[in-house]
């Protein structure tokens, strides 16, 4: 049987979808085979106010992700990466949700060791998909073709159609389609990077 341990924080803001991004990163990893705990924390119980969801796949006993010790921040709000870095690992990656960062946000990332920065306009993807509330799929599925996350497009599609209400199913695989998308240009341009 496959090992897997893995800490994740997903933060956002209320209505962004972060527990329903929660949801198909936790029925990804059971569907695997993976033992999966977890815990959600409410701000202002209202739409806008601050949401975080602590997950971790594999063997542990505790649900909530300590400082230092996440792999992988999933942010779907930019100034919500921000708030929870002090809980990144030295090498972890944070995945947001921005068209650019403000000044001084990514001097302020260059001084962590070792973590890695990954930002796609998901909110874009999603409008253009169809379905503006699909952000937070799009994000999932980045870090997914990212490698960042072990679960095949082909797992999260099935995941989708029986997550998703009828009327969002399309728009939602379409943000998933997008996400892996943007993974796999970001994947090229790396490697025409490199050769230069």
């Amino acid at each position: 049987m496959r090992t897997m341990r893995m800490q994740i924080l997903v933060c956002g803001l209320g209505g962004q979808g972060v527990l329903f991004a929660t949801e198909m990163i936790s029925r990804a990893a059971a569907a695997e085979g993976f033992g999966v705990i977890g815990s959600e924390t409410h701000g202002m119980a209202q739409r806008g106010g601050a949401v975080v969801s602590h997950l971790k796949i594999g063997e542990y006993l505790s649900p909530l992700v300590r400082g230092g010790r996440a792999d992988l921040i999933l942010a779907l709000q930019r100034e919500e990466a921000f708030r929870w870095l002090p809980f990144v690992a030295r090498d972890g990656a944070i995945v947001v949700n921005c068209a650019e960062l403000r000044p001084g946000q990514r001097e302020c990332l260059a001084t962590m060791d070792g973590v890695r920065l990954f930002e796609m306009d998901a909110d874009a993807a999603a409008a253009a998909c169809g379905n503006v509330r699909a952000a937070n799929v799009a994000l999932v599925a980045f870090a997914c073709g990212l490698g960042l996350l072990p679960f095949e497009r082909r797992r999260m599609e099935e995941l989708l159609r029986e997550l998703s209400r009828p009327r969002f199913l399309e728009g939602n695989l379409a943000a998933l389609a997008a996400g892996y998308d943007a993974a796999a240009e970001r994947a090229s341009r790396n490697r025409n990077e490199r050769r230069r």
